[in-house]
């Protein structure tokens, strides 16, 4: 069975023990712990012997006895292939962190990929040897400088976001940011792909201010696992949407007749009963990979892609798809004296479907009097072409909608070639150019 669901590893060694580096070593100077040169230059040599490919030299660095055991030159490679695969090939060492973590001497290297900065971090215990090592991506590092506000607002629930707030003298449009489906945080984070940062990122180039925030589902994770019997989309993204938009309305430097609607996938599929919450008071919504069918419909039509992707179905993969299909029709004769069980139900509350059964997303946006752009990428398999067509079908005659499609694109709008698959997902791409012109010129027109 393919994995359906996409992990990205982040630590690909962490055999920690007891102890660091000797504290009478350790200097507390302003910003950074000061490491005896010894270490740093072991740190140094492991990390460039790695992203230089010197597998042996990796592995016969003075390591402690469990990387001793687990290291060898085959894994060193999968690492840096990895590491390739995801961001690009490495350029150059651009800053240097030391902290202590723990027992244990932390000596990060904040390295420069062609798509991305990585953080290396390298383990030191108190012998002075490489007791670990793992990345993660940092996105932020080239755009420090950038003016970015936490905040947070909500009413039964606080939300926590992002503002990125461009420094200009005039008041600036602003765009609110709505999540797809699940617990999505504020930067659209799927494997090592970011959409949403990117967007914010880039409309700050272009005085844009961009509110973005982590949905309820992720911050309340557990209280609404728990709670979840009235549960709907409702409480899932609409009522949050409205919040956010009344949040902005109250913010400093805001045009407050140019706050904007960007809703992808699940946020855009929304974006109608959002128009009405806030009785349609945004100055445009535009839609990023929407769907227009049932979300039961398309978790089937996924299913199914994914199955055939390799050219074969095993017994596995059939009998997976049968279940999701037993849980699609459950859901299709539902009523409100079924009995049914969220686990019956795609994991969603008999609350949750039944408040979508009369929701016909096309028609409910196409009652705004507002601006609607529309992007789809052709290679998207997760809200295919053929949802797209339904939304032309049913906004071609409103003149304040347009539309937009790009062949390479995906689900988060990269570039890719050929079948789009989960895994192309574990590159740390940037969102298409194209994609933030398009929402721009909307905007600035």
């Amino acid at each position: 069975m393919k994995n359906l669901k996409i992990v990205i590893l982040f630590i690909m060694i962490l055999a920690l023990l007891a102890g660091c580096a000797n504290k009478d070593d350790i200097k507390e100077n302003e910003n950074n712990i000061e490491f005896p040169d010894e270490v740093m230059e072991i740190s140094k040599e492991f990390v460039l012997d790695l992203l230089n490919e010197r597998y042996d030299e990796v592995v016969a660095a003075d390591l402690d006895p469990k990387m001793q055991l687990t290291l060898t030159e085959d894994l060193a490679k999968s690492i840096y292939v990895e590491l390739i695969s995801r961001c690009g090939f490495f350029n150059k060492i651009e800053e240097v962190v030391t902290e202590v973590e723990g027992d244990f001497g932390a000596i990060t290297y904040i390295c420069k990929f062609d798509l991305i900065h990585v953080n290396m971090k390298v383990y030191i215990d108190n012998n002075m040897r490489i007791a670990g090592l793992n990345y993660t991506f940092n996105k932020t590092y080239e755009t420090a400088d950038i003016n970015e506000l936490e905040v947070s607002f909500g009413f039964e629930f606080e939300i926590f976001g992002s503002l990125t707030m461009p420094e200009v003298e005039n008041d600036v449009p602003l765009v609110i940011i709505v999540g797809g489906s699940g617990p999505t945080d504020r930067n659209g984070v799927v494997g090592a792909t970011t959409p949403y940062y990117d967007i914010a990122m880039e409309l700050y180039n272009r005085d844009i201010a961009v509110l973005r925030y982590d949905k309820r589902t992720l911050t309340h994770n557990e209280f609404i696992s728990n709670n979840l019997d009235g549960f709907t989309l409702w409480d899932e993204t609409i009522d949050d949407a409205a919040m956010a938009f009344f949040f902005a309305q109250t913010l400093d430097g805001i045009d407050k007749d140019n706050i904007y609607f960007v809703g992808h996938s699940l946020g855009g599929y929304a974006m109608g009963r959002i128009s009405l919450l806030i009785q349609d008071a945004a100055a445009g919504y535009v839609l990023l990979a929407p769907n227009a069918s049932p979300l039961e419909d398309l978790i089937v039509d996924q299913v199914e892609y994914l199955n055939a992707y390799d050219g074969e179905i095993s017994d596995e993969e059939a009998a997976i798809l049968e279940n999701y299909i037993v849980q699609r029709d459950n859901i299709k004769e539902l009523t409100i004296d079924s009995e049914k069980s969220y686990v019956e139900l795609l994991n969603a509350p008999k609350s949750y479907w039944l408040d979508l059964k009369d929701y016909n997303p096309v028609v409910t946006i196409n009652e705004s009097t507002k601006p609607i752009l529309l992007l789809q990428g052709e290679r998207d398999y997760q809200v295919d072409m053929d949802e797209y067509q339904i939304w032309v079908d049913g906004l071609g005659d409103n003149e304040l909608a347009s539309f937009k499609t790009y062949t390479e694109l995906n689900h988060v709008f990269t570039v890719g070639v050929g079948k789009s698959s989960p895994e192309e997902y574990s590159s740390a791409l940037k969102i298409d150019p194209r994609v933030i012109e398009a929402i721009a010129d909307f905007i600035l027109d």
